[in-house]
């Protein structure tokens, strides 16, 4: 199975989910990728802004996911949880529009 930071450089769709282990979820959108770990959003990476990451302190676990996200990129930004659930939501938006238009075929 690929490995979680493989995925960030994978090329963009309209929508994908990736399954990096048991816990932890990839959401591929246009331009963006978001991960979940345990259910929970705790990292994104949007072209042209980089990394971002939840401000919030999780288990070792979720650092783990974390780190192997960025793929040793450095660790980015810290936002707060509700700075990454707008731009999670505007991208899920993005993505939307660009399924209807038909421009985001699915890998």
């Amino acid at each position: 199975m690929m490995g979680v930071h493989a995925l960030c450089d994978r090329k963009p769709a309209a929508f994908m989910l990736h399954v990096g282990s048991a816990n932890c979820l990839v959401v591929q959108l246009v331009g963006s990728r978001w991960l979940f770990s345990y259910g929970v959003l705790v990292a994104g990476y949007v072209e042209g802004g980089g990394f971002v990451r939840s401000i919030v302190r999780h288990s070792k676990t979720t650092s783990k996911h974390v780190t192997q996200f960025v793929g040793g990129r450095g660790l980015g930004d810290e936002w707060e949880p509700r700075a990454l659930a707008v731009r999670l939501a505007a991208s899920l938006a993005q993505s939307a529009a660009a399924i209807i238009a038909g421009g985001g075929a699915v890998d």
